[in-house]
Parts: structure tokens; C-alpha cells; sequence
């Protein structure tokens, strides 16, 4: 049973928007990185992306009309299981 106080997205937004992500360690913020800047997630090199790195592993990742859910899928195809599951 879902727990009432948490909040659920009933389906995965279809604009374009911007995707926030908190990674656990140094190691799993520097392959999403490289992965952008080789192309391996469908985008150009992460500055001619917009792609930002924040403090403390973050990163912001502009994410066009009904690209959420490949890019979702690519980056879990790059992090390991357990940094998926630590990543916020």
C-alpha cells in the first residue's frame, strides 16, 4: 500500500523541463559527465547541452519535449544499481 505522505508521480511529465540529480559519490557524478561529453546519452557535449554541474554532485540536465523517460533510461543503463538507488 503507498504511503499517503509521500508524493507519487502518476506519469513521467512529457514537456521539456530541466532534470535534477544528486549523485552519491565523486565517481558516479564524473561517468554521468563523461557519458554526456562522449555523446552516450543522445546529447551533445554537456556545455552545448546546458548541462550544469552544482555543488556537492549535483547536476542539471535540460531535457526536451518527451525525452525524459530515454535519458532516465540511459543513465540507468551508465549508474549502477545501488548509485540509482542513492542518487537523489
Amino acid at each position: 500500500m503507498p504511503c499517503s505522505a509521500c508524493e507519487a508521480l502518476p506519469v513521467l511529465p512529457q514537456g521539456p523541463g530541466r532534470l535534477f540529480l544528486w549523485l552519491p559519490i565523486p565517481h558516479s557524478h564524473h561517468k554521468l559527465v563523461a557519458a554526456f561529453a562522449a555523446g552516450s546519452l543522445g546529447a551533445e557535449a554537456p556545455a552545448e547541452q546546458g548541462i550544469q554541474s552544482l555543488e556537492n554532485l549535483g547536476l542539471v540536465i535540460p531535457i526536451r519535449e518527451q525525452k525524459l523517460q530515454p535519458t532516465l533510461e540511459r543513465i540507468a543503463g551508465i549508474l549502477a544499481a545501488e548509485e540509482m538507488h542513492a542518487s537523489r
